[in-house]
């Protein structure tokens, strides 16, 4: 009886394992005869142009990529973790995990570069699970504000991430905040004098931010 626990935990990852090799069915649009992954693999150069072309149409696979490849909070590096506490033995029988590091920075300056029709997909993107996804979103928001674009749609699920249980939401969320509140002739908008008003009077770095490592 103590045995059928150890199959099934085994069972389990390498199932896992599997899973994450072959990757769920993906519809990302294709660029040049290849698949916008691919491209998202190369140069930031070319990932760039790429994602300029197709705009919203690659943001879905960009937040699929930093779901699977971020340093901290992706997949692989879940997998990683959890096989690495395995026993030798059963830790040796499942594949090794795939390296990468495409994280919330490179994620969320792709992002940007798909251009303001995908605000409404980044907004959305501010409650996803993954804290990459939330960060790179965040990030994104931030860096069309401050090209002058109006994220003003998003400012409602911006104000409620300034409470995110992940500093880097946090942070890249109050400077799109910020941003936000600077009318692209430099103006300042009128801001709220609660929660999302004291954000944006200099409490935060004008910067977005990195996101954190797990802490123990």
């Amino acid at each position: 009886m103590r045995r059928r626990p150890a199959i099934w935990l085994v069972t389990s990852f390498v199932g896992a394992g599997l899973w994450a090799i072959v990757g769920l069915p993906s519809s990302a649009p294709l660029y040049g005869g290849k698949p916008v992954s691919q491209w998202l693999d190369d140069g930031y150069e070319q990932a760039s142009m790429v994602v300029r072309e197709l705009g919203p149409e690659a943001v879905p696979a960009i937040f699929r990529k930093v779901r699977w490849y971020d340093p901290a909070f992706g997949y692989w590096q879940k997998y990683r973790t959890l096989r690495d506490k395995m026993p030798a033995p059963v830790g040796g029988l499942l594949p090794k995990p795939k390296t990468g590091n495409f994280d919330a920075v490179r994620a969320g300056t792709l992002l940007a570069q798909t251009g303001p029709q995908a605000i409404p997909m980044l907004t959305t993107a501010l409650k996803d699970h993954n804290p990459a996804v939330r960060a790179a979103s965040a990030w994104a928001l931030s860096s069309l504000a401050q090209s002058g674009k109006d994220i003003e749609t998003a400012l409602p699920l911006l104000t409620k991430a300034l409470g995110d249980g992940n500093r880097s939401v946090r942070q890249n969320a109050a400077t799109a905040i910020k941003a936000n509140s600077i009318h692209p002739r430099g103006r300042v908008r009128r801001t709220g004098s609660g929660r999302a008003g004291a954000a944006i009077n200099g409490r935060v770095e004008t910067r977005p931010q990195r996101p954190p490592g797990p802490t123990c």
